[in-house]
């Protein structure tokens, strides 16, 4: 247990908070436009927006846009307001980093999700009829 808590007084360079912005400005930059053209490419597909709907409805998408913002606005902060000393700031270093790794699983599962949209479309029907079904409830 002292260990960790030796390492926690470490305090981290604030060089990695431009890595961490850069890697989450990525992030959104793909995953915006990469969501909307599978909602627009699926609305065409099948002249439906009840599918599109509920890709764009997704938890993944919306968290993938919020939670990376909030931080890279955290990151940011941080970034200006190293004066040298690792006080707070040391520990607010930790939580950014820790709020880091959340948005990368949930690029990956947005990325899978992505992936069986555009390819499997028996993923696409059985979403449609999931819908389909929760609507006529």
């Amino acid at each position: 247990m002292t260990n960790l808590l030796s390492f926690l007084h470490y305090c981290p360079r604030p060089e990695f908070l431009a890595d961490i912005v850069t890697f989450e400005g990525v992030m959104v930059a793909v995953a915006m436009p990469l969501g909307y053209e599978i909602v627009t490419r699926i609305s065409e597909r099948y002249e439906s927006d009840v599918i599109s709907k509920q890709f764009a409805k997704s938890i993944y998408l919306k968290m993938l846009l919020l939670w990376p913002l909030s931080n890279l606005l955290l990151c940011i902060i941080l970034q200006f307001s190293y004066v040298g000393k690792c006080t707070i700031w040391g520990y607010a270093t930790w939580l950014a980093l820790i709020f880091f790794l959340p948005p990368v699983c949930l690029f990956i599962r947005f990325v899978h999700k992505v992936y069986k949209y555009t390819t499997q479309t028996e993923y696409i029907l059985k979403e449609f009829f999931n819908v389909m079904d929760q609507t006529l409830r």
